[in-house]
């Protein structure tokens, strides 16, 4: 169901209105919620949810999810036949015939992750988007918003900048208090960046003891231990720096693919974000805060740049074609071109000249649920650690939406050395943290995928081209000898080793569905 936050305001506002509680469960809250608002319960909810509701009385299942997508909703729909689940792989069991969606296995070739807010790689199987409601009466389905970021709320944004800094601030540090309150062990994911060092220092602030911090060392040049000691030293944090290993990585890659059961996402993180969740595990935590989400409303990535000089005045195909190999590292291949349109009909969708605007609503509406929120879910559901995203609050999304888009990436012309991006944020963490910390740029943190695939790459080609192998019987424009041939240029040689990664993680996800589901005799790609 995810932690949706209830505020004592909520169950006082209920028990005004004559409902009686037999316990202090969040779930009995939620149920009256629905007893007095019925489906615009959502709107008195904060935080990460996906719940469904039976209504007896109108013979009405209903199925909701968060505002951002946090946490994920399957429902397979066929024929007047629905089901429903948290998890992709429980529709897998189904009785009903799996077939593949080759238009989404395409995406997934040209996209680092499927855009698509609905479909799954198999036919059939949906996604309920962010922000939605389903309701499924006499076998039939309708699905509608309850929340969308083009049509939220007016914000009551303060007219000078130092007033906008207070306000955030002020807002974003009561989101990361209603995300401390629990009765398990709390960690914080402390990378040494802008993003969770806001975090770890607010929390600590609010907290009467120490809070844990915890930082994943890699053991290469993107190593960021040094910095997240230095946050932890500044306020005071109890630390622990924990190091995670290439050696043993691929062998255990079939077991962490079935973790992504849908694969919606190849981003290499899905390894480092998996095994960062079962190292904290080990430590005994049970919530976890993490800064995903602040890239995406401040506009902290690089190809947020495509809205300065001299990008911006490119024409609209060829900064696309950019912002594409920003992300997808795969600009260079034929089928770029038909990725590159369908991005643009993404980004396009909305209508004005702020072109910064425009790439932070796709980055929140599409890139976020379908690729990081994603990866996060998954890999921390499955160390039964609950992931809390503090900059994800809609209050918080609202508010950095509104904002003039100049208070976020500052300067009119792309700069690979100065701060620029998530200015109004540096603003408000000069209030907590030491100066290289405020001025830091962005920094990813992941395990080396291609020294993954380089090291391993003889037994990748051995099955990528078997005969047998779904690579080569359904992609076999792509998977060749020629595949392996390393390339002397870096683009080049990037571009292959990021796309043999794709390919294997397909394969070993097609295995796990097809031999762990139950098949019917109308699948066409069932195991014999």
């Amino acid at each position: 169901m995810g932690k949706f936050i209830i505020s004592k305001k909520l169950r006082s506002q209920l028990e005004k209105r004559g409902h009686q509680f037999k316990s202090h469960s969040d779930t009995e809250v939620l149920l009256k919620s629905y007893e007095e608002w019925g489906e615009n319960c959502v709107d008195h909810l904060r935080g990460m949810f996906a719940f469904a509701v039976w209504d007896g009385n109108n013979d009405t299942l209903s199925l909701f999810r968060d505002r951002l997508g946090i946490k994920p909703t399957y429902y397979y729909h066929k024929d007047g036949f629905f089901a429903f689940s948290s998890e992709f792989k429980a529709l897998l069991k189904l009785e009903r015939p799996l077939e593949l969606s080759q238009s989404m296995i395409d995406e997934y070739v040209k996209f680092p992750y499927l855009f698509d807010k609905t479909k799954t790689l198999v036919d059939n199987i949906y996604k309920l988007p962010p922000g939605h409601k389903l309701k499924f009466r006499n076998s039939t389905i309708s699905i509608s918003p309850f929340w969308d970021l083009d049509n939220y709320p007016a914000q009551d944004v303060p007219s000078t900048y130092e007033e906008c800094v207070e306000k955030l601030d002020e807002i974003l540090t009561e989101s990361i208090k209603l995300r401390l309150v629990a009765d398990v062990p709390i960690g914080i994911m402390l990378s040494g960046g802008l993003d969770s060092s806001y975090i770890s220092a607010v929390a600590n602030n609010i907290n009467k003891d120490p809070v844990h911090t915890f930082t994943i060392g890699l053991e290469h040049h993107l190593d960021e231990r040094k910095y997240a000691k230095v946050v932890a030293d500044h306020i005071g944090s109890k630390h622990q720096e924990l190091l995670i290993r290439n050696e043993g990585v691929f062998d255990e890659l079939p077991e962490i693919s079935k973790i992504y059961d849908d694969l919606t996402t190849s981003d290499g993180g899905i390894i480092s974000v998996y095994l960062m969740c079962k190292t904290i595990k080990e430590m005994g935590i049970k919530v976890l805060l993490l800064g995903e989400g602040a890239d995406e409303i401040f506009g902290g990535y690089t190809w947020f740049g495509m809205s300065q000089y001299p990008f911006k005045v490119l024409p609209t195909q060829m900064r696309t074609w950019l912002y594409y190999h920003g992300f997808a590292k795969l600009s260079l291949r034929k089928e770029s071109k038909g990725a590159v349109n369908e991005l643009n009909s993404l980004i396009d969708q909305y209508e004005s000249n702020d072109l910064f605007k425009k790439y932070s609503r796709y980055e929140i509406k599409y890139q976020l649920p379908n690729n990081y929120l994603l990866k996060v879910d998954k890999a921390s559901m499955a160390n039964s650690i609950e992931a809390r995203v503090p900059f994800l609050d809609h209050k918080v999304v609202e508010f950095a939406y509104a904002l003039n888009s100049e208070y976020k990436l500052r300067g009119k012309w792309f700069s690979t050395e100065s701060p620029n991006e998530k200015a109004i944020l540096r603003s408000c963490a000069k209030n907590y943290l030491p100066s290289q910390i405020c001025q830091r740029k962005k920094q990813g943190f992941l395990l080396s995928v291609p020294d993954l695939m380089s090291d391993n790459m003889d037994k990748i080609k051995q099955r990528l081209l078997s005969p047998n192998s779904f690579a080569k019987i359904h992609l076999d424009n792509i998977v060749s000898g020629s595949l392996f041939r390393k390339n002397k240029l870096h683009i080049l040689e990037k571009q292959r080793l990021n796309l043999i990664w794709k390919l294997y993680l397909l394969e070993l996800w097609h295995q796990n569905v097809f031999s762990n589901a139950v098949t019917h005799p109308r699948s066409r790609h069932h195991q014999n």
